[in-house]
């Protein structure tokens, strides 16, 4: 690897194994440890009350890809890969791929390949973690190309992604974006950032956080803060 000192993460991916992120050095043997999955094999129960592979696909593609307009225009292509379980006590949905889960986005000329680590649904929130790839589709013309990347513009501007980055780069005050809580107090770069002694940056509030780009409240959004 032709690399230089300071640079950003390596992320490293395999199947049947938890993803890991490690720092290369120049010179250096790189030596990368990854986790195996523990493979759990779940009762099957026949049960008029259970959820139906149809919901739980149609559960699992809401919250895996998101509501918004972009969210929407994602296709699974290899859905019959994805297993699903449903705890109907507990209310909750886990799912699991031994492969990289394959995503087309045609508005943003994507196709990407994800590899979950972790997906479970439960009555108040969503939690998935995993680690991606993107490839570039193939545009067909360059008014196509130019089309695309108006949407890509559209759809980073007020994102979270975005607003990391703001925050990341001290720039908070003059990106448009404003932030509240629930009750729209006003918060500060300096209530919800904090820096350990590696210089690393968290977010960190201890609740739900408002965020507006622009003042368009259509926009409105909100962000997990843990407490640590």
């Amino acid at each position: 690897l032709i690399a230089k000192s300071g640079q950003v993460p390596l992320t490293v991916s395999s199947i049947g194994y938890y993803s890991a992120s490690v720092h290369y050095q120049p010179n250096q043997p790189l030596i990368i440890y990854l986790k195996p999955k523990a493979e759990v094999l779940h009762d099957v129960t026949i049960s008029a009350d259970g959820m139906s592979r149809k919901d739980e696909i149609w559960l699992f593609t809401r919250e895996f890809l998101g509501q918004s307009y972009y969210g929407r225009n994602c296709t699974i292509t290899n859905l019959d890969d994805i297993d699903f379980f449903y705890n109907k006590k507990a209310q909750t949905l886990t799912a699991t791929c031994d492969k990289p889960i394959i995503i087309n986005n045609k508005v943003l000329g994507y196709t990407i390949s994800y590899y979950l680590d972790k997906f479970i649904k439960t009555p108040k929130q969503t939690y998935f973690a995993g680690d991606y790839i993107f490839k570039e589709n193939t545009f067909n013309s360059e008014q196509d190309r130019a089309k695309i990347l108006r949407n890509r513009e559209n759809a980073y501007n007020g994102s979270r992604m975005q607003l990391i980055r703001v925050l990341w780069n001290h720039t908070l005050n003059q990106s448009g974006f404003s932030l509240y809580t629930p009750d729209y107090t006003p918060l500060s770069e300096k209530d919800i950032v904090v820096s350990d002694a590696q210089k690393n940056k968290y977010l960190r509030f201890g609740g739900r956080v408002r965020m507006l780009f622009n003042n368009d409240r259509r926009a409105l959004n909100s962000v997990n803060c843990p407490e640590e």
